[in-house]
């Protein structure tokens, strides 16, 4: 179960398809994603025009070291992935502690 999980909401660029949009998660994920350390999932959520990115993680430091890790890995599968996304939609980026489950 994960203890943190990340939340971004996001609008795609104009004239992004979402099969594209969708290929380009779904490679940004087998590729990069899931090879950190502490990664649960990762999913992609719409609801009209606006999209969110929902990731799992097992800790705090996870998210962290991730997020290092994206900083320095200038692989084209993410910089492929970014270009579908209007950066100047892009919420806060909300990284949320699991305090309880039912």
């Amino acid at each position: 179960m994960a203890n943190v999980v990340e939340l971004q909401s996001f609008k795609l660029k104009e004239g992004v398809t979402v099969s594209d949009f969708l290929l380009a998660s779904d490679r940004f994920n087998h590729e990069f994603l899931s090879k950190q350390r502490g990664y649960i999932s990762y999913q992609v959520f719409s609801r009209g025009d606006t999209w969110y990115d929902f990731l799992a993680w097992e800790c705090a430091e996870d998210i962290q070291a991730a997020t290092q890790a994206y900083a320095a890995y200038e692989a084209e599968t993410n910089r492929h992935y970014i270009s579908f996304i209007d950066e100047d939609s892009r919420s806060e980026l909300l990284h949320l502690r699991l305090e309880k489950s039912y």
